[in-house]
């Protein structure tokens, strides 16, 4: 999932780019969900998990962007 340091509640439109591994994927995404992953008592900062769905779906060719992407960092070597 995405992480940021803004709450985002569901429903939120997202125009993402998502570059790494050598791909560069650009896609809309709407936010399904959002939650509190870390919060610093000291500053106060908070970081949030959020769970996206992409829209409208996205082609064979974004996704398999997607997928060698998330393995590239998803799965340690």
């Amino acid at each position: 999932g995405l992480v940021t340091f803004q709450h985002l509640p569901p429903g939120t439109p997202l125009a993402l780019r998502i570059a790494g591994a050598g791909e560069d994927i650009r896609c809309a995404a709407t936010v399904v969900w959002c939650k509190e992953a870390a919060a610093d008592s000291v500053t106060g900062g908070k970081a949030y998990r959020v769970g996206l769905k992409f829209d409208p779906a996205i082609d064979n060719k974004t996704f398999d962007a997607v997928t060698r992407l998330t393995l590239q960092y998803g799965v340690p070597r």
